[in-house]
């Protein structure tokens, strides 16, 4: 066939199959191949099982199914030639092709031995000028360095590691310290309270309520209180002003026994050079470090994260004992016992006037007290091949003696961060893009990735370790997980490629546009061994849907993909080399937070959904029944009409579940609302409790139940809002028992509204109301 014969089929072809389905044969949407799914119809569900995992195809494979698929279609069409199949849907003949191809693949999980430690401040330099794209460090600056031929690193990135499962020995479990940390911070079976709600048992995520049952300590926009329960009359004994700095401010905590532990964050001024020449006087009162460094603080601002350590022996008179700091906007922090790990992320040295000779000006700094350090060269460390002149920096503080035990940093941004109780897992969005020349066309793939770096965790100690990347990007903290020593890592992948013409003219003479292109979309699960070395995967999950919530329980992974209906699948890891899908239960709408409520159950809170269109609705409570992984049954369900929205669909620390009370608890658009769950009846409302707009208006007086929380000690249930806590009697149908005001005062909710601005009413005011 010529090509101009050739260039008609194909445009006749690409108008009656745009989709390019059959070019994903392999992309099951529910993963199990038809001849091995039992499927059950039930009232509104599908259930949907597989006695068998499901194969994962090579690219050899994946060329042989499609010759075959491509050759029963296209035969009737094309009688000599063959065409050449791209998996974004995109035919263009070959010369000397005789069947289909698969030109791209997606990216491909990659390893890296491990983060290198930077040699000295020299090489660091070196590395943050090779990376950076700012003309303001160029070699005019370096002074008398010598950068002849401008050597990196002796060290090359390594051979990526081959797709699919590796010779590895089966997977270590946790190391004593590791398990020991869990038993001695896991809560106890009797508490009569609640805590903050926690990704993993024994790792302590700080909030903005706390409570450990006798009081009770929130954080507003005016201050810290400090409250005693007293049996549902509750009383602010103290107050720590918010007031700690120009633009300080406290906006989460964590309290230990005796230790009230404070984080803030805001600018501080370092405007101690003038015209561009160093303020000597002003540098030289800069207290000197032990190690004969001297911290010189940057030009203009520079933001940092600092934790106050407070004694509360006696809460009535809370003393500070020491404040630390370090470079950059607070990411997260976690707490396993005694020991606080504090995550920021330092990017200054972009906008900085930074030099060679100076190492404070391009490294992290702290600050212990009046103390100031700058960061060693030797505890700052990257993956090969990092191209962001930023930092993650990771400090490890005994919050007891409220003191550093170790700082160290990782060259690069971090977006989501997973702790367990022997390692932290830092990830940062990469793109890959891929360009291949053949012929008269060029093929174009792109793709995101996900960089994990490891970083071990033992009694403040912090030590950076190996780094992976996988393909896909991970939707939160809970996409990640580590059980006996493998992590479990669940993405969803997003790939783009297109096909063009090398010149228009052979376009024309072929009568197809210029350029094809294609989207695909599919979901993953990976399983990495102590060394970051892939261990084995299971992928091509839910074609076109995306992962809108994740929960790992032991050796069982449970995660909801949505497109019109929510498949909930369930995966077995108990065998990291060959991880194996169960079961994919498809039910309308989806879940975007899990949480384990009892043995045989699963509670997902989500979104409704129109079976067909796919549009979103109200707010909805599921609860699942998992007693058989690979049988999956949605058993009870609640459609919250005209509620949507509520701030536990993207934060966790804003919902309470609680199988000991029997509670379902979570803010929503405009009250905070109370369930309860029983095999019988299913969901059962006990209480919407209805706010005043000034119990929870923040400094613009809108109305916004993003900070609200609720907590329970004994029989009493406490609500607290930025500005107030109201007490509810859990025994007698949650009657209201009393309040305190922690904040603004009644009176001074009247604020300028910004639609009053932007009509044009500047001196309008919001006048306080309640809301029946």
């Amino acid at each position: 066939m010529k090509d101009k014969e050739f260039g008609e089929s194909l445009k006749g072809f690409m108008e009656n199959n745009g989709n390019a389905d059959g070019f994903f044969e392999n992309f099951d949407e529910t993963v199990p191949t038809p001849d091995e799914v039992i499927a059950r119809g039930e009232g509104r569900a599908t259930y949907m099982t597989s006695p068998a995992p499901t194969p994962s195809f090579t690219r050899d494979e994946l060329k042989r199914r499609n010759r075959k698929t491509w050759a029963k279609r296209l035969a009737p069409i094309v009688s000599v030639a063959a065409c050449a199949a791209i998996v974004f849907g995109v035919v263009i003949p070959r010369a000397g092709s005789g069947a289909a191809d698969f030109p791209f693949a997606a990216a491909e999980f990659s390893n890296y031995e491990n983060v290198v430690a930077s040699e000295d401040y020299d090489n660091l330099f070196r590395k943050i000028k090779a990376v950076s794209s700012d003309d303001r460090y160029s070699d005019s600056i370096l002074g008398p360095l010598s950068l002849d031929g401008d050597v990196l690193y002796e060290s090359a990135l390594p051979d990526n590691v081959g797709v699919g499962k590796s010779e590895a020995s089966s997977p270590v479990k946790s190391d004593t310290s590791a398990d020991s940390a869990l038993a001695e911070n896991a809560p106890q079976a009797d508490a009569e309270f609640s805590d903050t709600n926690i990704q993993t048992e024994g790792v302590m995520e700080a909030d903005v309520v706390k409570t450990d049952g006798d009081l009770i300590f929130a954080i507003n926009s005016e201050n810290l209180a400090i409250l005693k329960a007293s049996d549902g009359q509750p009383e602010v004994i103290s107050k720590i002003d918010q007031q700690v700095g120009d633009g300080q401010y406290y906006f989460e905590m964590f309290i230990l026994e005796n230790r009230l532990v404070c984080i803030r964050q805001g600018y501080n001024a370092n405007d101690l050079r003038a015209n561009g020449e160093a303020d000597k006087e002003a540098l030289d009162k800069l207290p000197k470090r032990t190690e004969g460094c001297i911290a010189y603080p940057t030009e203009g601002f520079r933001t940092d994260t600092s934790v106050d350590v407070f004694d509360i022996t006696e809460p009535k008179n809370p003393v500070k004992i020491n404040s630390l700091s370090q470079s950059g906007d607070y990411i997260t922090s976690r707490m396993i016992g005694d020991k606080l790990y504090l995550i920021t992320s330092y990017s200054e040295i972009y906008s900085g006037d930074i030099r060679a000779l100076e190492p404070e000006t391009f490294v992290p700094l702290y600050a212990a007290g009046e103390k100031q350090y700058v960061s060693e060269a030797a505890d700052i460390a990257f993956a090969p091949d990092t191209d962001e002149a930023a930092y993650t920096v990771i400090s490890g503080i005994d919050a007891t003696a409220a003191d550093f035990v170790s700082r160290k940093s990782v060259m690069g941004y971090t977006g989501q961060v997973y702790s367990s109780a022997a390692n932290i897992f830092l990830t940062a969005d990469k793109y890959k893009e891929d360009k291949r020349k053949e012929g008269k066309y060029t093929y174009y793939t792109s793709g995101d990735r996900t960089e994990i770096t490891k970083v071990s965790i033992s009694d403040g100690e912090v030590t950076t370790g190996a780094a992976a990347t996988v393909p896909g990007s991970i939707l939160n903290q809970f996409s990640m997980d580590e059980w006996g020593g493998v992590l479990r890592v669940v993405t969803t992948e997003d790939i783009y490629g297109w096909v063009e013409y090398n010149s228009a003219k052979d376009a024309a003479k072929d009568g197809v546009p210029m350029a094809q292109e294609q989207s695909y979309r599919s979901n993953a699960l990976y399983t990495l061994d102590e060394n970051m070395e892939l261990l084995g995967k299971v992928d091509k999950l839910a074609k076109d849907e995306q992962i809108y919530s994740c929960r790992f329980m032991e050796d069982i992974c449970y995660f909801v993909t949505f497109l019109n209906t929510d498949p909930l699948f369930s995966v077995d890891v108990s065998d990291p080399s060959d991880p194996k899908v169960l079961g994919a239960l498809k039910i309308p709408g989806f879940s975007e937070y899990l949480h384990p409520y009892d043995d045989g159950l699963l509670f997902g809170l989500g979104k409704d959904a129109d079976e067909r269109t796919g549009d979103v609705g109200a707010l909805k409570l599921s609860m699942f029944d998992n007693s058989d992984p690979a049988n999956v049954k949605e058993k009870h369900t609640l459609v919250l009409d005209g509620e949507y929205y509520s701030p536990a669909e993207y934060n966790h620390k804003a919902i309470l579940v609680d199988k000991r009370k029997n509670l379902v608890a979570f803010p929503a658009e405009d009250s905070y609302l109370i369930y309860s769950y029983s095999d019988e009846r299913g969901f059962e409302k006990l209480a919407e409790i209805q706010l005043k707009s000034e119990d929870v208006s923040g400094y613009h007086g809108y109305y916004d139940t993003k900070e609200l929380r609720g907590l329970f000690i004994g029989d009493i249930f406490y609500v607290i809002s930025p500005n107030t806590v109201q007490t509810y009697d859990m025994n007698d149908g949650f009657a209201r028992l009393g309040s305190a005001r922690i904040g603004k005062d009644a009176h001074s909710v009247t604020e300028t509204s910004y639609w009053d601005w932007e009509m044009g009413n500047g001196g309008a005011v919001i006048q306080p109301f309640a809301i029946e």
